[in-house]
């Protein structure tokens, strides 16, 4: 048991090693989204390594963001030297969900010593549903926030357009049976016209050969 808690010693110390991070309501549509976008936030940046603050350490952090940033012009410093439960501080909007344009999402992450801004991450309309934002969405702005890349968007978007083709492929040959199926059937209806009406020319054909038989047979014995 000892030498078990001896190997796992350095991957619980490792997996907390990017500092403590609070994470503040991200303000959205409504406050149940809001909710939702900032719980996934916390578990994502969770699994990256962060130390993820208690609920009731951010609702103090951020009430002493409020008040220390209040009346200060935009991208002037905020002092948190009254701060000491965080390293950082995640702020952030989105809007979109379910849009024809896309969800657009915006968080920064905020160094709590000078109020600074260490890190953007953002979400331009590549997506457009629910799941998609608690899900790639929030993964993409970890990954931009942690490793300044978005490699997971990226794939995401070049799979989604791959089977977007896919299926307007699909689609289109689904058209194109269809319309062979219409013209199969209106080439046969043709043929079988063709048929008839040969058939009837036949029998009408036929009708007045029979009529000139008979007249010349009642000629005949008349005579």
């Amino acid at each position: 048991m000892n030498k078990v808690l001896f190997l796992l010693t350095p991957i619980l110390l490792l997996s907390n090693d990017l500092g403590r991070i609070a994470v503040s309501k991200i303000e959205g549509p409504n406050r149940f989204y809001s909710r939702n976008f900032s719980n996934k936030l916390e578990k994502e940046l969770s699994i990256a390594g962060f130390e993820v603050a208690e609920r009731g350490d951010v609702n103090q952090i951020m009430e002493e963001w409020k008040l220390q940033s209040s009346g200060l012009t935009d991208g002037e410093p905020v002092s948190f030297s009254g701060i000491s439960n965080a390293d950082y501080l995640i702020v952030g909007t989105f809007n979109g969900i379910n849009d024809y344009y896309g969800i657009f999402a915006t968080i920064q992450m905020v160094d709590i010593v000078d109020g600074s801004v260490i890190n953007t991450a953002s979400i331009d309309g590549q997506i457009s549903k629910k799941n998609e934002l608690y899900t790639i969405g929030i993964e993409s702005l970890v990954e931009q926030l942690v490793d300044e890349t978005n490699t997971k968007m990226e794939a995401y978007i070049d799979k989604k357009n791959k089977e977007t083709l896919r299926l307007q492929k699909q689609a289109e040959n689904l058209e194109k049976e269809k319309e062979e199926k219409i013209v199969k059937k209106q080439r046969s209806k043709y043929f079988w016209r063709f048929i008839i009406g040969t058939i009837e020319l036949l029998v009408n054909i036929l009708e007045i050969f029979n009529r000139e038989d008979e007249k010349d047979e009642y000629g005949y014995n008349n005579l």
